[in-house]
Formats: C-alpha cells, sequence, structure tokens
C-alpha cells in the first residue's frame, strides 16, 4: 500500500471509510494506528538512496514545483541560527549550494535547511543535507531579512 505525502490534518477516504489524521513534523498521526508518509517509515539510509539532486538554479526558481520530494543538496553553512521549543531543538542553517549557471556573481545560491535537532556543523563547514523540499520559504534567523529561499526540511545533515 503506498500513501501520499500528507503534512497537515487531512481526510482519507479509504475503502469507503473516511478518516481523518493529523501529522506532526515526525510524520506520525494523532491516532493511535498510526499511518505515515511513505518517506517517513524508511531508515535514514533508505531515505538517502532515494534523494535526488535539483540543480540549485531550478531549485531557487521553482521550488514550490518540487514540494515534498526527497532532494540532496550539499554546500558551505553561510548562517547558523538555533532555538528551542516544547519538542527541542531547531536548528536554522543557510548553505550556499554551487551553482552551475552562475547566477551571482559567487557562483553559490543560498538555500534556507530547517532541522528538527542539533548538527555539529557550523558556519564554513561543507554539508550534504538529505530532507525534502518545502517549497519557498522565509527563514526566521536574525542574519536574514525577510528573504524568500527555497526551503529543504532535513532528515538527515552530514559534515564533508
Amino acid at each position: 500500500m503506498v500513501f501520499m505525502r500528507i503534512l497537515k490534518k487531512s481526510v482519507i477516504v479509504f475503502f469507503g471509510v473516511s478518516l481523518t489524521v493529523l501529522f506532526c513534523s515526525q510524520g506520525k498521526s494523532e491516532k493511535t494506528k498510526d499511518i505515515v508518509p511513505e518517506t517517513d517509515i524508511l531508515s535514514v539510509d533508505e531515505f538517502k538512496d532515494i534523494c535526488r539532486e535539483i540543480p540549485v538554479d531550478e531549485l531557487t526558481e521553482n521550488s514550490d514545483d518540487f514540494k515534498n520530494e526527497p532532494v540532496k543538496v550539499s554546500g558551505e553553512v553561510v548562517v547558523y541560527y538555533e532555538e528551542s521549543d516544547s519538542e527541542g531543538k531547531i536548528t536554522y542553517l543557510i548553505i550556499g549550494v554551487a551553482d552551475a549557471t552562475n547566477t551571482l556573481p559567487s557562483g553559490k545560491l543560498p538555500v534556507y535547511i530547517y532541522f528538527r535537532g542539533s548538527t555539529p556543523a557550523f558556519i564554513n563547514d561543507n554539508v550534504t543535507v538529505y530532507g525534502t523540499v518545502f517549497g519557498t520559504d522565509v527563514c526566521p534567523s536574525p542574519q536574514v531579512e525577510d528573504q524568500q529561499l527555497p526551503r529543504i526540511d532535513a532528515k538527515c545533515i552530514e559534515m564533508n
């Protein structure tokens, strides 16, 4: 059985029965029987295997077209911001990803990374991020003021 990736409250009709399913960021439902999106039941290694690389210029121009796609991006951390909420730590990164089209003079385009948890990565570290495309969003970091960037919701961050 294959489930669609559902990020919020949804009603699913399954064999004629309507189910209301609520998903949190971890992909678990608030019902006693968990129905989870396909990518949330994979191990980290299995998830990494299904991730594909999307050229950063395409991701920047059309990030909403790639929503919920499992992706892999690599780059240098240029902004690091961390905060806590009732569920634990949240790490916000902006990484500069090499751009073959040289849209900017630096040859890199920024990508916003949202990660629920901590990472040893810091400014100037090179990382590879595996996650799903959220679309376009504004990073809440004080270093970035209201700039719309492509956002990846990270499942795994590796140091290069």
